[in-house]
């Protein structure tokens, strides 16, 4: 039996509050599985960036904990043992399953909350898109 082998599944009773990046993130409990309430989509990808490589999977795995990935009360990812879905990557070596339907709803709700910032990055993409739309055009007519 290997040392890891002798974890029983962990159970968490807490209300934690980390800060990463200059970042504040809310840790709570929900039965077997942590929630971490990013305050902002670039706060939940600054805290997959701060990640070990390898740490955070070998410890879901052992424990049989998940952790949920909430922004503005939208869960946009689970990682750990029971992550499962058809929108599959790895984050810190754990099994990771993004949830669109979770991501639109924060986008949208980040929308409301900046919506000036929002209206620039719409904006930017816009024109990005016709930008890409005239030099596809440009090649096409050679």
């Amino acid at each position: 039996m290997s040392r890891t082998d002798r974890f029983p599944p962990l159970s968490v009773d807490a209300e934690l509050t980390l800060t990463v990046d200059g970042h504040e993130y809310r840790v709570r409990d929900r039965g077997n599985r942590l929630v971490v309430d990013a305050p902002t989509l670039p706060a939940a990808l600054a805290l997959r960036d701060s990640l070990p490589e390898g740490g955070v999977g070998r410890l879901l795995s052992t424990t049989d904990l998940a952790v949920d990935v909430a922004v503005h009360d939208a869960v946009v990812a689970t990682t750990g043992p029971s992550a499962d879905g058809p929108v599959a990557t790895t984050v810190g070596g754990s099994p990771t399953t993004l949830r669109p339907a979770g991501l639109a709803t924060a986008l949208v709700r980040e929308g409301r909350a900046r919506p000036v910032a929002t209206a620039a990055l719409v904006a930017a993409l816009l024109a990005l898109g016709w930008l890409v739309g005239r030099v596809i055009d440009a090649f096409g007519d050679d």
